[in-house]
């Protein structure tokens, strides 16, 4: 798994059965079921997105576990709905990507 943190990808340096940490970026990721991965896409075995529920923070949270996604770029675009409120794919200005 790697952290995606500001543009800097690099593996987490912390990783056990319960999670993994970024010390660096102070990012903690719990487990919570098995990562979604690109051969899981492939094989259509990812759950319809409009049979899940909304999650707290909106209607693709549920769905939009990007930061578990072995191969994010393969299949990240699966939990790209109009209305998602996942911050990952909330428009930010150039100026909020580029602060640090």
């Amino acid at each position: 798994m790697r952290c995606y943190v500001d543009g800097d990808a690099h593996d987490f340096p912390v990783e056990d059965e319960s999670g993994a940490c970024c010390p660096k970026h102070g990012v903690t990721l719990l487990w919570r079921g098995d990562p979604i991965t690109a051969a899981d896409a492939d094989r259509e075995s990812v759950v319809a997105l409009e049979a899940l529920s909304a999650g707290p923070d909106g209607p693709c949270s549920v769905v939009c576990r990007s930061a578990l996604v072995t191969d994010l770029a393969d299949v990240h675009a699966l939990c790209r709905l109009p209305e998602c409120a996942c911050p990952c794919h909330v428009p930010r200005p150039a100026a909020v990507r580029g602060a640090g």
